[in-house]
């Protein structure tokens, strides 16, 4: 089956963006062994136990964790004052959301949008289709990558 310039492309796209993905969440995967165990047992913890966790668990893992963290710095939550770490895991949540797009969405062969580089279609309850330019596309990139270095650096609570 002979595949287009634009179906070929796309698969790159999404292939790119679903790759980094992964790279952020074995980034957290690490992150949150490392909060439990010693240097040594870092991949068995993570390769036995972790890799079984659901995206949606590491992240409320990962709240708690940065929670606790900030009481112990001796944040009080108040009803107007949420934990530090809200905006953080409310980027986790929205990346998810786009590599959830691109490994489930249709993609649309129906390029209505000239400035996208890949569009996608969703189905449920009603059809939405997502335009993604070459800006927002690298963009969510290097949201990936900045969340990636705030694990790793484990900065991810503001001062």
């Amino acid at each position: 089956m002979e595949t287009t310039s634009y179906e070929g492309m796309s698969n790159y796209y999404r292939g790119l963006l679903i790759s980094r993905f992964a790279t952020l969440e074995k980034s957290l995967d690490y992150y949150l062994a490392s909060q439990f165990t010693s240097r040594d047992n870092i991949a068995d913890l993570t390769n036995i136990i972790i890799d079984r966790l659901t995206f949606e668990n590491k992240k409320t893992a990962l709240k708690a964790i940065l929670d606790k963290k900030s009481s112990a710095n001796g944040f009080v939550r108040t009803n107007t004052k949420s934990f530090p770490s809200g905006k953080f895991i409310e980027e986790l949540r929205s990346l998810q959301f786009q590599r959830n797009c691109f490994a489930h969405y249709h993609l649309s062969t129906n390029i209505d949008e000239p400035s996208s580089i890949i569009s996608l279609i969703e189905f449920r309850d009603s059809k939405s289709i997502l335009h993604y330019t070459k800006t927002k596309y690298y963009n969510i990139l290097k949201r990936m990558d900045e969340a990636i270095s705030k694990i790793i650096k484990d900065d991810m609570i503001p001062s």
